[in-house]
């Protein structure tokens, strides 16, 4: 199994260049097929105030609008010649989860940024949620404060024995399978965990040729999320690998602590799957 088709979501916030750079890094180094995807927002405006605001206001939006999908696009093209991989542009319009949703379902790997005041990822457009929930692809999600490192050489296994985390790691094997170093680390054991609770997913991700070491991280006063950042940063970890827990109740999207203070916390990359 290997990286072939990866979708980099693009668009004019100022992380963009790290998210494509991020993006065309990994499919220089599996020889994937790069798409940037950006869409044009939809915004619903009910008919009856539609019919109020002038023609020339609405001309001017689209001319905007035309001109920022413009920019994004050399933004990417710059980015990503002669890279000698191939490479596509797709611009849409529409609203933006159901169209990166719809699009995430034909790739390998899906590349967004983390949520951003003053963004269209912005921390209350729920965008990062209805991705891992609804794409039914692992999401790469880049933070916004950048890059320490290239990603996939120390990667750090969230474990917890739950189907999120199993396909998770089955998502990430390409990258687990090409790193120089895997750590499975487990917060917080349960008794009902036996005294070796990362031995058979070790023994597992070995059988793949997987370069993996265990650890057991007891957190009593800090959160399980920060202790996992806490040890991502002490071993220099470029990418971190769990599953993403929540459902959709209504149109409510609930995510499970850790899972939610890692999206608002994160330093590395973070691979999620649902």
């Amino acid at each position: 199994m290997s990286l072939k088709d990866i979708l980099v979501y693009v668009d004019n916030t100022p992380a963009t260049s790290m998210r494509i750079e991020a993006a065309s890094a990994l499919a220089a180094r599996y020889q994937a097929h790069l798409t940037g995807l950006y869409v044009i927002p939809q915004y619903f405006v009910p008919s009856y105030a539609e019919i109020h605001i002038p023609a020339a206001v609405l001309e001017r939006q689209e001319s905007e609008a035309q001109k920022e999908a413009e920019q994004a696009e050399q933004l990417f093209r710059k980015l990503v010649e002669n890279s000698g991989f191939p490479i596509e542009w797709v611009c849409k319009r529409g609203y933006v989860d159901q169209i990166l949703i719809a699009r995430s379902r034909y790739t390998d790997l899906v590349v967004i940024g983390q949520a951003e005041e003053g963004g269209i990822l912005d921390p209350d457009s729920e965008l990062e949620d209805q991705m891992l929930l609804s794409s039914a692809r692992p999401v790469l999600i880049i933070p916004y404060i950048g890059l320490q490192a290239p990603i996939g050489r120390r990667i750090m296994i969230a474990w917890k024995n739950t189907r999120e985390t199993v396909r998770a790691v089955h998502d990430a094997m390409p990258l687990l399978q090409a790193a120089d170093e895997v750590q499975v680390v487990m917060v917080n054991p349960k008794a009902g965990d036996g005294d070796a609770p990362t031995a058979d997913i070790c023994r597992h991700l070995d059988r793949h040729g997987v370069k993996v070491e265990s650890a057991h991280i007891v957190a009593r006063d800090i959160e399980v999320g920060d202790a996992l950042l806490s040890r991502a940063a002490d071993e220099s970890i470029d990418l971190m690998v769990l599953g993403a827990y929540g459902h959709q109740r209504w149109r409510e999207t609930v995510f499970g602590g850790v899972t939610r203070h890692l999206l608002q916390h994160m330093t590395v990359p973070v691979l999620m799957s649902h």
